[in-house]
């Protein structure tokens, strides 16, 4: 059974606590009266983020994981794994000359 409360918690967290909080910390309690519209923002906002998140479209990638970890130098191909790879050392030297 799904309770509704961490629906609650997710959609307004801590910031309708604080709101609050601000509103009498700075002596403005009139301020409350438009809390609901604030509410109505945060559900909004929510859904909306929601929305967006879900209807992403996420393609896999071709390469797994453990490929692009492997220890294949990516610069030499299939055909020619034992010719060196030409490029520049740390010490500025050109490798495979």
């Amino acid at each position: 059974m799904l309770s509704w409360q961490p629906i609650v918690a997710a959609i307004f967290g801590a910031s309708v606590f604080i709101a609050v909080f601000a509103a009498l910390v700075n002596r403005m309690p009139g301020t409350l009266v438009h809390l609901p519209e604030f509410l109505l923002f945060r559900l909004l906002r929510a859904y909306f983020s929601l929305e967006t998140l879900l209807t992403v479209n996420v393609v896999p990638r071709r390469r797994s994981f453990a490929l692009a970890s492997s220890p294949v130098n990516p610069l030499r191909n299939a055909r020619n794994q034992d010719a060196p790879v030409r490029g520049l050392y740390a010490g500025g030297s050109l490798q495979g000359q």
